[in-house]
């Protein structure tokens, strides 16, 4: 993928030490699963386009590669559809959650260092769809100064348009506890998201004020703009496979965008689930960021359904 000039930002700000970290995670509101199953995604044939070409032709590969995603699940919805429940993420009262994870990561960048972590989720729904929640987690960002935990506070609602579709849109703040002086991770984040029968679903994200260290220097409230797109297939009666790609677009910052992909499953026992995510990201990422935040990860989560 050729480099992409950067391009001008509201403000920037500088600062003289150097953490290794790259930039921070998002959290996942989809249910009490708070990592995303995985299988070998060695066997996923990614186009050739994914890695080569422009960040206009990178979007365009993987509105394709979503195309051929909803193909796939448009064959075996007979097969699929009696298997897989749909997940009532905006049900009526309190929720809670708990979970562990042998590592965090997001947008298939290590936010943990390889290190576990535990999670917790209060959520409420409201009844037409509404649902509020509030996310904290451990994490390890950077080998020297920075966050340690985030908090993400979000708002949502989901509306089913008929049997087959249902969208959502919500906005989510993240804040990060230890902050390095004169520098702030925080930041916003809209999605907005279409799911078919509870097999295919496609999210956009975007951030206005998104914040990373890049080479050395930090790189202050820019554009960010996130497309993926999931499939889920049933393996078993309590066994859910999926497969994921995405491509983060980070050009309004520091001039280029990489995809990432996962594959897994997720076993689901009672209100406990199992998950196994294995995740990967393309080349162009390893040339942003170091190998410890780049690296193929294989990772193991397991959450509990309080409440």
């Amino acid at each position: 993928m050729s480099r992409i000039p950067t391009q001008p930002h509201r403000r920037r700000a500088y600062f003289t030490k150097r953490p290794d970290q790259s930039c921070r995670g998002t959290g996942n509101w989809s249910g009490y699963t708070l990592e995303r199953a995985a299988l070998n995604v060695d066997k996923l044939m990614v186009p050739e386009l994914l890695l080569h070409g422009s960040t206009s032709a990178a979007v365009a590969a993987w509105v394709g590669w979503s195309a051929v995603l909803a193909l796939l699940a448009t064959s075996s919805a007979a097969a699929q559809s009696a298997a897989i429940s749909k997940a009532d993420d905006a049900g009526h009262g309190l929720s809670i959650a708990l979970g562990m994870a042998s590592e965090y990561a997001a947008h298939g960048l290590a936010r943990s260092l390889g290190e576990p972590v535990i999670n917790a989720q209060l959520g409420y729904g409201f009844g037409s769809g509404w649902q509020a929640a509030a996310r904290g987690s451990t994490m390890n960002l950077n080998r020297g100064p920075g966050p340690s935990r985030e908090l993400a506070l979000y708002l949502g609602r989901h509306r089913a348009l008929n049997d087959d579709w249902q969208l959502g849109a919500s906005v989510a703040r993240y804040a990060f506890w230890r902050n390095i002086r004169g520098f702030s991770y925080d930041y916003t984040e809209a999605t907005l998201e279409a799911e078919w029968r509870s097999m295919l679903r496609l999210r956009l994200q975007y951030s206005p004020d998104y914040s990373i260290f890049f080479r050395g220097r930090p790189v202050s409230d820019f554009r960010t703009l996130t497309g993926e797109t999931q499939l889920s297939y049933a393996l078993h009666r309590s066994v859910l496979g999926t497969v994921a790609l995405g491509f983060y677009d980070l050009s309004d910052g520091i001039g280029k965008g990489y995809f990432f992909w996962s594959a897994g499953a997720v076993a689901t026992r009672g209100r406990a689930s199992f998950a196994l995510n294995y995740v990967q990201v393309d080349a162009h990422a390893k040339e942003l960021f170091t190998r410890p935040y780049t690296r193929n990860k294989l990772i193991a989560s397991l959450a509990w359904r309080v409440h």
